[in-house]
């Protein structure tokens, strides 16, 4: 079966980024490095899903102890991976979040010059005490099983993605193929709509689209947790080395907000939940009903780099990328100890 080469994987993961959400303007947090402070230029694809991009949310940067004095924030959101590590390729970004086909795929073509480096894992998959990325069909649908999705069409975000691989490991555990359904390019929100007026047999969620999943009574056919033996980081804040070696301090500083980030939403949850809704653009509800509670990811900034190694790995079996690499020698753990 043939592998996805580069240019599928650009214009996949070009798809992918859009996810759909439309309406998100692009953010920009603190400013230039005057005065000497380095700035730090961090790019994030899709709102609170990507738990880092709560930095760019006034009210809760506020609340983190080195923005703005140990170094600057800029921070913008793209409608894509691809632009994220075309502008980190450029050198205009130190930061950008990956996903496992991304992050995957720019290490095998050499993507950024000099190198990257995952230096967090924003949230894991198929963790079994949290929301592991999920196919649902509708209530209706006679469909509650992998083997009932042989010949039915299925929606996607985008081919060549993270989430396309959770389809394929999921078919492929029953002893079928991706050649066996049909899969069709759709933004996330129209999933549920399309379900109910019969023009999709079942479609793949994210965490914050599942919540309407789960208020639809859709039946839930399998997630990622029931096809792969254990969780794997499924999105990542990658540097690139440049950064790393050209404003160590400054880096470090970035990932020690990083994590005290994941604190104060921890400890701070309703309040961060509130602002972050309101900055995005999104129902309160919605947000308050998942964001790091048990219908959310495992979220763990560790950069177990085994089980890193183990999805890249499978993801060679899966047909994703060409070849595997060690992942010792573009991931690092400092930062996160």
């Amino acid at each position: 079966m043939p592998r996805y080469n580069r240019r599928d994987y650009l214009k996949a993961a070009g798809i992918a980024g859009a996810a759909g959400l439309t309406g998100f303007a692009g953010c920009t947090g603190g400013g230039g490095g005057g005065g000497g402070t380095p700035t730090i230029n961090f790019n994030y694809v899709v709102p609170i899903e990507n738990a880092a991009s709560l930095l760019a949310v006034p009210e809760i940067r506020e609340n983190l102890e080195n923005a703005g004095s140990a170094y600057e924030l800029n921070v913008t959101r793209n409608s894509g991976t691809p632009t994220s590590l075309n502008q980190m390729a450029a050198g205009s970004a130190d930061v950008v979040m990956t996903s496992t086909v991304s992050f995957a795929s720019a290490v095998n073509q050499s993507a950024v010059p000099e190198g990257l480096s995952v230096v967090g894992v924003d949230f894991w998959d198929a963790a079994p005490e949290n929301y592991d990325v999920s196919v649902f069909a509708a209530p209706d649908s006679g469909i509650t099983s992998i083997s009932d999705l042989e010949g039915k069409t299925v929606a996607v975000n985008a081919l060549g993605t993270g989430v396309h691989s959770v389809y394929v490991k999921g078919l492929r555990s029953a002893g079928l193929s991706r050649d066996d359904v049909e899969f069709v390019e759709m933004g996330f929100p129209t999933y549920t709509s399309a379900l109910n007026e019969g023009k999709i047999d079942a479609g793949i969620y994210p965490a914050l689209f599942a919540v309407g999943a789960r208020s639809e009574g859709f039946n839930r056919v399998f997630g990622s947790a029931d096809v792969w033996s254990q969780q794997y980081p499924f999105t990542y804040a990658t540097a690139s080395k440049r950064a790393l070696n050209n404003k160590p301090d400054a880096m470090a500083a970035w990932a020690e907000d990083y994590a005290g980030l994941f604190d104060y939403v921890r400890n701070n949850r309703s309040e961060a939940a509130s602002a972050a809704a309101s900055h995005f653009e999104l129902p309160a509800s919605t947000v308050e009903s998942y964001f790091f509670t048990e219908n959310d990811y495992h979220r763990d900034l560790t950069v177990d780099q085994d089980a890193l190694q183990f999805i890249i790995d499978d993801l060679v079996e899966l047909d994703f990328i060409d070849e595997s690499f060690d992942v010792t020698e573009h991931s690092t753990n400092e930062f996160q100890n």
